[in-house]
């Protein structure tokens, strides 16, 4: 199975922009790395994972064309 940005942000596809948000959010918070002094390196990769995903979700286009590469990769 492919992970997509939709599974990095724990959201459905059909997420709202407001559930989208409020789970970066969340995520944020958790992986902060002043929340992990013991491995700031794993801290510092999620964030650029999750990041990445909320700058694709929360913009329409992207996430148009990101709906459409999911759809290829199930092909």
């Amino acid at each position: 199975m492919v992970r997509t940005h939709y599974d990095n942000l724990q959201v459905t596809q059909n997420a709202s922009l407001g559930a989208i948000k409020n789970a970066y959010r969340a995520l944020v918070q958790q992986w902060h790395p002043d929340k992990h002094p013991d491995n700031p390196k794993e801290a510092n990769r999620k964030l650029r994972i999750i990041n990445q995903a909320y700058e694709i979700l929360s913009d329409p286009v992207q996430r148009k064309k990101h709906a459409q590469w999911i759809t290829k990769q199930k092909q």
